[in-house]
């Protein structure tokens, strides 16, 4: 049986921080299981949503998060969140966000955040047509193995053959139901959206040129349009827009199992040859 308390505080310890005073906070890093040294780019991104929380008026929840990832970091160490309140409006507030370990500046951010209000509820584009999450005892893992942290559960298209499939699209739900927090459900939803970002970019590179590359997340926005349960199934869809030169952009959409858009992503991709061995 889930001991379902322990998942939400591992849950909260992946994508939260710990505020230390009114403008700084603390988040625990770590490798979910992936075979990596640097800090996973997801967990940077909901870090740096999370460290806002405590900073914001009651009822204010996320609107956006735009972020410069500006070194891989080690994991294992814990980043240091200092928190600027560059404006405090009647219903939008402005944060800028520095992410340090020890002296070294990592991440850069922007979030804005917002008090809901009644208006419109339209979208232009439906959900794929996507098969649901295969949840079969011998369904494929792929990257989706590296994604679950111990707190998620990742599944790809039921699909009638045995290929492998391909990274995205991919279904996500938190493992068990969390708290009616909307910061703690974007941190979750902003960590997802670096899921297979950068990887989206180098494997359309590998389709078009046969000569090995590197890619680096270097820039990542994420808007938040609506929220339901993050312990639903959402699909997270990929796509490469563009390659120019050493420069890729990559878009994506979060829908819910029902077809609500709950989140736009944009990452700006660096490529670059490997070098010498």
């Amino acid at each position: 049986m889930t001991d379902v308390q322990a998942v939400i505080d591992a849950l909260r310890s992946v994508v939260g921080v710990e505020p230390v005073d009114d403008s700084s906070a603390r988040g625990q890093t770590g490798s979910g299981g992936a075979p990596r040294r640097g800090l996973f780019g997801g967990q940077m991104i909901a870090q740096s949503l999370a460290a806002c929380a405590h900073t914001v008026p009651d009822g204010a929840v996320p609107s956006s998060i735009h972020v410069d990832l500006l070194r891989t970091g080690e994991s294992g160490e814990p980043v240091d969140f200092r928190v600027e309140r560059v404006r405090d409006g009647g219903s939008l507030q402005h944060r800028d966000v520095r992410g340090f370990q020890g002296d070294s500046l990592i991440v850069h951010a922007t979030v804005v955040s917002a008090v809901p209000a009644a208006g419109l509820d339209w979208q232009r584009h439906p959900i794929p047509a996507i098969a649901p999450p295969d949840l079969s005892p011998g369904a494929p893992e792929a990257m989706g193995h590296f994604l679950r942290w111990g707190v998620f559960d990742v599944g790809y298209p039921t699909s009638e053959d045995d290929a492998e499939p391909p990274s995205h699209p991919l279904w996500v739900r938190s493992s068990v139901e969390l708290p009616d927090d909307p910061w703690l459900e974007g941190a979750v939803r902003a960590f997802w959206s670096d899921f297979g970002m950068n990887w989206s970019a180098r494997a359309t590179h590998n389709e078009l040129d046969e000569a090995p590359v590197v890619s680096l997340s270097s820039s990542h926005s994420v808007w938040f349009h609506r929220w339901p349960a993050v312990d639903e199934w959402h699909l997270f869809d990929v796509h490469t827009q563009s390659l120019a030169g050493n420069q890729g952009f990559v878009q994506a959409s979060l829908f819910d199992a029902s077809g609500g858009l709950t989140a736009s992503v944009a990452q700006g991709v660096y490529i670059r040859n490997p070098g010498p061995a």
